[in-house]
């Protein structure tokens, strides 16, 4: 998973955070299916993300690199524009934007759990 940081936060007055910029094929988070490009990154093992920039994003993540598992929460909701991170077209984009967002619903159907708590999650990460 490649996340990029210092990028700015939709409807958020300025505010910058970190995107997850593409998924691997193969990979680890790929296997997990529950990241997706776009997704915002709000904390790295602990570590909030929001407001760092790239470097400080990178070095965040490169801290870790030998660690077995790492914690990240992540965002799914956020209304990211991605065709500039990703190089979808706004179509494109709509249209995973709105299959996230269906996803979510079933997840939420599925646990459970009132609307709205799920907008935030965290996963563990093993190499």
């Amino acid at each position: 998973m490649r996340i990029i940081g210092g990028k700015s936060i939709p409807n958020s007055n300025g505010m910058t955070g970190a995107f997850v910029s593409k998924i691997l094929v193969g990979g680890v988070v790929d296997t997990l299916g529950e990241v997706r490009e776009g997704n915002q990154v709000m904390e790295w093992n602990g570590i909030p993300l929001t407001g760092k920039t790239h470097d400080e994003v990178q070095n965040i993540i490169r801290s870790t690199l030998n660690q077995e598992e790492v914690e990240v929460i992540i965002r799914a909701d956020i209304a990211q524009d991605m065709a500039g991170m990703t190089g979808m077209t706004q179509e494109e984009a709509a249209y995973y934007q709105d299959q996230q967002h269906q996803q979510q619903q079933q997840q939420q159907q599925q646990i459970n759990q009132p609307q709205g708590s799920s907008n935030y999650n965290t996963n563990t990460i093993t190499s």
